[in-house]
C-alpha cells in the first residue's frame, strides 16, 4: 500500500491518517538509500536451480555500478545498505515461498 492509497482509505473509514501507520514512499528516504535500492533492484537475481529458494543477488557488476554509473562516494554505506535490503527481500521471499508450500500442501491434502 503507497501513501495515496492509505490516505484513501483513511478518509474513508473516517480515520485521521496516522504518521507512524502511513507507508514510506521512494522519495522519504535519503538519496543515499535511494541510490542503493535502485543499485540493488538492476542487480541480477541469484537462485537456486532445483529449489527455486532466493540466494541473494550476483554483485559481480557492483564496482562497475557504484562508481562509474552512480558514483558512490561511501562504499562501506552503500554496502550496509544493499546488504539490510537483501535481507529484508529474503526474508520476505522464503515467508513467501513458506506459505505457497504450505497452500500448495493443504491442496494436495483435499484431493
Amino acid at each position: 500500500m503507497d501513501k495515496q492509497k492509505y490516505l484513501m482509505l483513511c478518509e474513508q473509514l473516517g480515520k485521521d491518517p496516522d504518521p507512524e501507520e502511513m507507508p514510506a514512499s521512494f522519495e522519504d528516504f535519503p538519496y543515499q538509500v535511494q541510490d542503493a535500492i535502485i543499485i540493488y533492484s538492476i542487480l541480477p537475481d541469484v537462485w537456486e536451480g532445483f529449489g527455486g529458494t532466493f540466494l541473494g543477488k550476483d554483485y559481480s557488476i557492483l564496482p562497475y555500478l557504484a562508481n562509474q554509473v552512480y558514483q558512490i562516494e561511501d562504499h562501506p554505506q552503500l554496502m550496509q545498505f544493499l546488504i539490510t535490503i537483501n535481507n529484508i527481500v529474503s526474508k520476505n521471499r522464503a515467508e513467501k515461498q513458506k506459505r505457497e508450500q504450505a497452500k500448495a500442501k493443504r491442496s494436495k491434502g483435499k484431493k
